[in-house]
């Protein structure tokens, strides 16, 4: 019997331990606030996610603008295929092709897209780019050759947002005119309302939060430099 009411009475204790150690738990995750900002966090992100997706479910392409240069952003063939479409109707006398592939040599890329010997005089192409922030920093170079003041941008719709930011920031004086590159998706999600995959806009919205934050301290140090403010 002595046995059993001590086993009963550490089962009890155990149990009030938990309880206690439960109760220490929730009064920290009330004390940091954690309820309080979680659930307006979630409704923000929530809301950014739909403006983000409307926006580029109902972008133009700026097919009537001209400028003084093209800028393609490779991703996928019809980019490129807009873009010389651009070029061919006279929107812009150049075009930068950014992120090619390095085993696309020139000759092959104007086989593939069935571009004459003239037609190529007025595009360059750009290897050294890996990125969307890499391709803004390769266009300024190229653009600042040509004195450029204006520029059609191409890339795919739920990419445009992105883009636009990283150009912005590199660029703070330049006209850039978006070309939107429609994404159809495959059938794969037919509840999915809008063009691009759920895996493309998801992964490009947070992107979005990253440029938005490079651009802020870029746009802060243009200012700066501007009323030539020492940092």
């Amino acid at each position: 019997m002595t046995s059993q009411n001590a086993e009963k009475s550490s089962a009890k204790l155990d149990t009030k331990a938990l309880r206690q150690q439960a109760l220490k738990r929730n009064q920290t995750y009330k004390s940091l606030g954690i309820g309080s900002y979680l659930i307006p966090l979630i409704t923000l992100w929530v809301i950014g996610f739909l403006c983000y997706a409307c926006y580029i479910s109902f972008i133009q392409k700026n097919e009537d603008v001209s400028a003084d240069a093209i800028v393609i952003l490779t991703g996928s063939s019809q980019r490129i295929e807009d873009g010389i479409d651009l070029l061919r109707n006279g929107h812009a006398p150049k075009m930068l092709v950014s992120g090619v592939d390095n085993k696309l040599s020139a000759s092959a890329f104007a086989a593939t897209y069935n571009l004459g010997p003239k037609l190529m005089k007025s595009i360059t192409l750009d290897y050294a780019a890996t990125n969307t922030a890499e391709n803004a920093q390769e266009a300024k170079k190229w653009l600042a050759d040509l004195d450029a003041t204006s520029l059609i941008l191409v890339t795919a719709d739920y990419h445009i947002p992105r883009s636009a930011i990283e150009f912005h920031a590199v660029l703070p004086n330049m006209t850039i005119y978006l070309h939107s590159v429609s994404s159809e998706d495959d059938g794969v999600f037919p509840l999915w309302p809008f063009k691009a995959k759920p895996k493309f806009m998801l992964t490009e919205y947070h992107k979005v939060y990253i440029s938005i934050c490079r651009f802020l301290v870029a746009r802060g140090t243009y200012l700066a430099r501007s009323y030539n403010i020492q940092l």
